[in-house]
């Protein structure tokens, strides 16, 4: 039996394809965000995809009861990532990170 939280291979070779120009879309100024929710992706698979592309995660913030949570990422030369999840709404969203 397949376990919930990592992708089989192919899976995994699929998921970081389509991320891959996902994130291209963003540097290039395409979107802003990427909505996820209709994918088979979980925030631990997707941040697993994002770190084996190079990226580092460098902060984590999460509100609590209401089950957001916000894990940015960065890689050198790249444009810094946010993934937005809830728990509540199944939401999963990758999008650009805006400097305060």
């Amino acid at each position: 039996m397949r376990g919930k939280w990592h992708l089989r291979a192919i899976e995994k070779k699929f998921y970081t394809a389509i991320i891959k120009i996902h994130i291209k879309r963003i540097e290039y100024d395409i979107t802003d965000e990427v909505v996820l929710n209709r994918t088979r992706l979980n925030p631990y698979q997707l941040h697993t995809i994002l770190e084996d592309l190079g990226y580092e995660q460098d902060f984590f913030e999460t509100n609590g009861w209401e089950q957001d949570c916000w894990t940015e990422f960065q890689k050198d030369g790249c444009t810094p990532l946010t993934v937005y999840s809830c728990g509540m709404t199944f939401d999963l969203i990758l999008k650009k990170r805006y400097e305060d």
